[in-house]
């Protein structure tokens, strides 16, 4: 597939260069470029570890990340009945890459954005939930409602294609007979996999047999030859959802991640004919998950204890002594737990933990890690084509660089009126993560703000001068890629056991980033424990 990318090569061509056209006579839009806090991060690379900790405190449990697996595990144990834990966050908000921001015109995401709803299959989900009011009826009951208010309303997705839009974002309109052909050919073989073999959501119940397990050594682009599709629109679909869901390209993910995607949830979710939303029922807010990840914190604000780096983890028969550097304070602590869920990526672990036990540390080479970007245009006004054709909640472009954009007012009676917040998404697939992450340190807002309005401009050529505020917002860690081999790997579940007295909790241990892993990871961390 021909894609231009906005980020410069290793070898160094400039940035701007792969841009095209810069449009000079159009004022880019003033923002902020914003991020983890790199700053606080890179401080476990030095050697805050050497410093004198100057009050000691004591809990039951002590969980280290306020992402959504360490707010899962600290709200499952308060559940429970627990009283003595606590939870430490880097950052000055818990939530994780499940955060949000908020401007006069609306909430809006920073990451994660959508919920499917969980079948009745997710009980544990399901409970957390109910607990927070979006569901409305018994967590065990299949028939049980969802706050409609919190359901995505429809339109649900659209497609620019052809330069028109068209509902849902398979290109079916203007097919050849051939094409389609491909497309059922596709859903006929899903059809048939899942009849032989399950794909658990989430993946901790996964089992994987002789079939399953040779899916997960090929890539999902091998497997597509091997079935022989190749037809080009049905390519782009299937790498726009990989890129969707992993952040990686088709040659990058293995099959068994690439069918996952569709088999765990309602097959072939794209009726050749139809909008897929009728069948596909998702929760959603302004904010996206940094709803959940609120709510979540505000039934564990006593627990909470932000802006804590964490350097230093040391266990012994007795408990596990923790350091921390306080950067609210400028001061140093040192926590003593009988248990410690530490709920953080992998890789960062090797900055926290030095004595690690070798599993871990043997496992941490296969880990690898795809950066993204997320861009909220705050705009005056809807732009005319979204008006004319009625804005869906999810609006892509085909052969487009970024993965489009969700509206955060979508679901207001206004929509279609007045001011509006468009997130946008941006992968980087099939390059180099770590001279991506070093390009997100040295880009600057203006040539990420021309780069985002030269993709969207395609469908929208009034874009530019609606936008009255571009923020950018840069995850160079943004989520663990299921790439070929992992998520079938025994060390995998090697790392969901106890350590002595230590857990570790987090997404990637599932090697697929997305909520229901997340909480599914704390869930089992916290229940691990409270079973003694």
């Amino acid at each position: 597939m021909k894609r231009r990318d906005f980020l410069a090569s290793a070898a160094g061509v400039p940035l701007l260069g792969l841009m095209g056209c810069s449009r000079k006579s159009q004022p880019l839009p003033p923002g902020l470029l914003l991020g983890p806090s790199m700053l606080r991060g890179h401080r476990l690379r030095e050697s805050a570890a050497a410093a004198r900790h100057t009050v000691t405190r004591k809990t039951g449990v002590l969980i280290i990340g306020g992402g959504v697996a360490g707010l899962s595990a600290a709200w499952a144990l308060k559940r429970a009945g627990m009283k003595e834990f606590a939870l430490l966050e880097l950052e000055d908000e818990v939530g994780g890459n499940a955060r949000s921001g908020r401007n006069e015109v609306s909430e809006y995401p920073l990451g994660a954005h959508y919920l499917p709803a969980p079948p009745a299959t997710n009980l544990p989900l399901r409970i957390l939930l109910k607990d927070l009011g979006v569901l409305l009826g018994e967590p065990a009951d299949p028939q049980a409602l969802f706050d409609p208010a919190m359901l995505c309303h429809a339109p649900q997705e659209r497609l620019f294609h052809q330069r028109r839009w068209q509902p849902g974002l398979l290109p079916v309109e203007g097919q050849s007979p051939a094409v389609l052909a491909e497309y059922h050919h596709f859903q006929n073989q899903l059809t048939a996999i899942k009849t032989e073999n399950k794909f658990p959501l989430p993946l901790g119940t996964a089992t994987f047999t002789s079939q399953t397990s040779a899916l997960d050594k090929i890539s999902f682009q091998q497997w597509l030859d091997g079935q022989q599709l190749h037809a080009e629109p049905l390519r782009w679909f299937l790498n726009y959802c990989t890129r969707d869901e992993y952040g990686s390209s088709l040659s990058e993910v293995s099959a068994y991640a690439g069918l996952h995607y569709f088999l765990a949830r309602n097959g072939f979710p794209y009726a050749l004919d139809a909008d897929s939303s009728a069948n596909s029922p998702v929760l959603t807010w302004p904010g996206g998950n940094g709803w959940v990840t609120r709510a979540l914190a505000g039934t564990l604000h006593e627990h909470l204890h932000t802006g804590r780096l964490i350097h230093n983890i040391q266990q012994d028969r007795k408990q596990v002594q923790v350091e921390v550097w306080n950067a609210q304070e400028n001061t140093h602590e040192r926590w003593q737990a009988d248990q410690v869920i530490v709920a953080t990526p992998l890789f960062v672990l090797k900055h926290l933990w030095p004595d690690m036990p070798a599993p871990i540390r043997a496992a941490l080479p296969l880990w690898t890690y795809a950066p993204w970007l997320v861009a909220n245009l705050t705009l005056h006004q809807p732009p005319r084509e979204a008006i004319d054709q009625t804005m869906a909640w999810d609006n892509v472009i085909y052969q487009g660089k970024g993965l489009g954009y969700v509206v955060a007012t979508h679901q207001a009676l206004t929509l279609g009126q007045g001011p509006t917040v468009l997130t946008y998404y941006r992968t980087f697939e099939n390059r180099e993560p770590e001279a991506t992450r070093q390009r997100m340190q040295t880009t600057g807002q203006p040539e990420w703000a021309r780069a985002i309005l030269d993709d969207l401009r395609i469908a929208h050529p009034d874009l530019p001068s609606l936008v009255k505020r571009l923020d950018v917002m840069c995850w160079p860690h943004a989520m663990v890629r299921p790439a070929v081999g992992l998520l079938g790997h025994p060390i995998r579940q090697r790392l969901q056991r106890r350590f002595e007295r230590i857990l570790l909790a987090h997404a990637d241990l599932s090697g697929y980033s997305v909520f229901e892993e997340a909480f599914a990871q704390g869930w089992r961390a916290a229940h691990t424990i409270l079973k003694g």
